[in-house]
């Protein structure tokens, strides 16, 4: 009976070899290993999901010209006081505060070690503009301030190129990434006042509190990025970027920004990877059972 064993595995491999069946089959002893054509990537396709990550960055993030009176009053959808005199004054502005977090996703080219994330972000943004007159009327100066705080949903993708492991446990890389997200409408605070320097007292505060209009933020950036990998599932990402981009308010002029920033984040990887081929994916089958 061994030698119509034989005779089997010598059709089966003669069929293989000829392409009459379309399976790329290995033997060894009595077990034969084959591969399934559904499994395998389409011819051409590179990109495979390797993570799932949340992440958080902050930074320094403002306006060209800073947070000025005109920013202020595009942003307002009504209710701001009209000043002529704004040449009058002069002040400081605070630098934004912000934060930012997100959700994201990624493809890595495992022959190439190019790889595309994507991701849903959510940003809270604070400008603020301080003033105060540089003339003085019966030893009172006069002041204006105003803040402003924003909620923005929106969309980032970033693609990177990757170094190859290093010392087995992370990778260097750099790339770039746009960002764009939308603010349905923010809050704003303004407040007028007279403080009397003699009395070292405020006489007089005007306070307003308005809605601002929507608007829509983009930016482009470059990156530059250590990720870590542990165990082949659990790793962390730390990146600087620094990047410009712009405000658009409806019906109003557009506005320049500037960004530098810090990215920290977790990842979860489905699969590890050396920069070689992903390995397609086999089935075992038994030998054929003999009759007795």
């Amino acid at each position: 009976m061994q030698w119509r064993r034989h005779i089997l595995l010598g059709l089966l491999g003669l069929l293989i070899g000829t392409g009459f069946l379309p399976l790329t089959a290995q033997v060894a002893g009595d077990t034969i290993y084959y591969y399934e054509p559904d499994s395998l990537p389409p011819k051409g396709e590179r990109f495979h999901l390797q993570s799932f990550g949340a992440s958080y960055r902050n930074g320094s993030h403002q306006f060209f010209d800073g947070y000025n009176y005109e920013v202020l009053t595009a942003n307002a959808r009504e209710g701001l006081p009209v000043f002529l005199d704004w040449p009058d004054y002069s002040g400081a502005v605070v630098l934004p505060e912000y934060r930012q977090f997100g959700v994201n996703a990624a493809w890595v080219d495992t022959t190439r070690g190019f790889k595309i994330r994507v991701g849903l972000t959510y940003f809270e943004r604070k400008d603020s503009l301080q003033t105060g007159s540089d003339f003085m009327r019966y030893d009172t100066i006069f002041g204006r301030n105003a803040s402003e705080f924003g909620r923005f949903y929106g969309f980032t993708a970033a693609g990177v190129k990757q170094s190859r492991k290093i010392l087995n446990f992370f990778r260097l890389y750099g790339g770039a990434e746009i960002e764009a997200m939308v603010s349905p409408r923010s809050d704003i605070y303004f407040l007028l006042y007279a403080y009397d320097i003699g009395e070292e007292r405020f006489v007089d505060i005007n306070e307003f509190n308005v809605e601002g209009k929507p608007r829509f933020n983009v930016y482009g950036s470059a990156l530059v990025g250590l990720e870590t990998v542990f165990w082949k599932h659990l790793g962390f990402f730390l990146e600087a970027k620094s990047g410009l981009g712009a405000q658009f308010v409806l019906r109003e002029r557009t506005f320049g920004m500037a960004k530098n920033a810090y990215h920290i984040g977790m990842n979860w990887y489905l699969w590890d990877y050396r920069r070689k081929p992903m390995a397609r994916k086999s089935m075992i089958v038994p030998p054929p059972v003999e009759p007795e």
